[in-house]
């Protein structure tokens, strides 16, 4: 079998061709084959603050995690503390109690969303769908996912989900 988009060999196991990064397809005629060239899995050089925090597409490595993990929670502590020194300072005085665990809980939710986006990006450098993501609320389970997402090394070269974005990185790089 070969890649309908570079034409190289590939193993009839693979879901990515390792040259180009086409998503491989099982094809019913070499016609089909000729025809299809809608699914590429080809990293973007730039991305929108959109694609950095709020998709669910492609790979996130280690390094680029971490940075926008702490981006997320710079901005949501930022957040809470210009609230808590307008509403009262530290000491409650002029902001209700209720008003300040209303605030803190809602920019909680609000920092969820990207958190979980980046979470599942980070899961599919696994080679794992991202519903993996939900066990983080099981308890004696959630530290787990959390410790894979920051300590281990995502797959190797490209898997389902996309390229390995190391190797897009050092291809930007040279």
């Amino acid at each position: 079998m070969s890649c309908p988009q570079c034409g190289k060999p590939v193993q009839d196991d693979d879901l990515v061709c390792k040259n180009c990064g086409v998503l491989l397809k099982k094809y019913d005629t070499p016609q089909a084959a000729m025809n299809d060239n809608t699914v590429h899995a080809e990293p973007k050089k730039g991305e929108t603050i959109w694609e950095m925090f709020f998709s669910t597409k492609g790979r996130l490595n280690r390094k680029r995690y971490i940075k926008r993990l702490l981006v997320i929670n710079v901005i949501g502590i930022t957040i809470t503390l210009i609230a808590l020194f307008a509403y009262g300072g530290i000491h409650h005085v002029l902001m209700p109690r209720d008003l300040f665990h209303s605030l803190n809980y809602g920019i909680g939710f609000i920092t969820l969303l990207p958190c979980a986006m980046l979470m599942v990006r980070r899961f599919h450098d696994f080679n794992r769908s991202g519903w993996w993501f939900f066990l983080i609320f099981l308890p004696y389970v959630c530290a787990v996912p959390l410790i894979a997402a920051l300590f281990i090394k995502g797959t190797k070269g490209p898997n389902k989900y996309g390229p390995d974005p190391l190797q897009a990185e050092e291809k930007e790089t040279k």
